[in-house]
């Protein structure tokens, strides 16, 4: 068995929770938008401001919440 191997339990029971967006994700979002496309150079840095125009306009978003 290899030293750096997980338990398989551990490596195969993710604790993933999919929810709906709560008002208090939108700041944390926003942060990680900025953070992902901070330092990529065909970025416009503008993605945070199409989700906030998609979030208002009520469009279909896919929001997923991640709980470890």
């Amino acid at each position: 068995m290899l030293a750096c191997k997980k338990e398989e339990d551990e490596a195969m029971n993710p604790k993933i929770i999919i929810r709906n967006e709560k008002h208090d994700d939108v700041c944390a979002i926003t942060e990680v938008t900025v953070a992902a496309f901070k330092t990529l150079e065909i970025s416009n840095h503008t993605e945070q401001f199409i989700i906030e125009a998609l979030r208002a306009a009520k469009a279909a978003l896919l929001q997923v919440a991640l709980a470890v």
